[in-house]
């Protein structure tokens, strides 16, 4: 039994995903109750290992979330050893607590200057067949969790675009007024010096 799951053997559900930048990637997703624990993992294989510096990281955190990693921002992932960078685990009162708890960590977790399977994890906690329980070693294939990721993909970098706009529009807005709150101000200026 590992550390972490001996650490966490009284919680009621549990969730233990490995964020990993290369081959071989495991996900376990752990399920204890009281005294039968299970154990079921699933290698995620034919991603390309990413390495280079990481210029920046947040780690997660909160009730029902521990992470263990090396990671800090300018720390270096090489390519002499193994890629994992991170362990995420969630762990809740039942499954759909932990689950929540791993989706919002998810989506906390931001490591810039090399890539991970974050947003792999993401699709895979959203989806329908996972929440059912509908597990198995070729889970990717057989739900085509691969496509759904490059759609989930397209849709975030959609969104992110959208927001770009509409801070772009905010800020230009709030130059405008305050140029037009200055230009005011000197006129107003000028106009008592010439009173004077």
């Amino acid at each position: 039994m590992d550390g972490t799951r001996a650490s966490y053997l009284a919680c009621h559900e549990c969730h233990n995903v490995g964020i990993d930048s290369g081959k071989n990637h495991e996900v376990h997703f752990v399920f204890t109750s009281d005294e039968t624990p299970t154990d079921h993992a699933y290698t995620f294989l034919d991603f390309a290992p990413s390495t280079g510096r990481v210029s920046d990281v947040n780690i997660p955190s909160g009730p029902g979330v521990r992470v263990d990693t090396y990671l800090y921002s300018g720390c270096t992932v090489s390519p002499y050893y193994d890629s994992l960078m991170a362990k995420l685990i969630t762990w809740g009162q039942n499954f759909e607590e932990s689950r929540q708890r791993m989706r919002i960590a998810l989506s906390d977790f931001y490591v810039e200057g090399v890539e991970t399977s974050i947003p792999l994890y993401r699709t895979i906690l959203n989806s329908k067949e996972f929440i059912k329980g509908d597990l198995s070693t070729d889970f990717l294939d057989r739900f085509k969790i691969l496509d759904r990721l490059h759609e989930d993909l397209k849709k975030e970098a959609s969104q992110k675009g959208d927001a770009a706009v509409a801070a772009t529009l905010v800020h230009s807005e709030f130059l405008k007024n305050r140029i037009r709150q200055n230009k005011e101000q000197s006129i107003a200026w000028k106009t008592q010096l010439d009173r004077h």
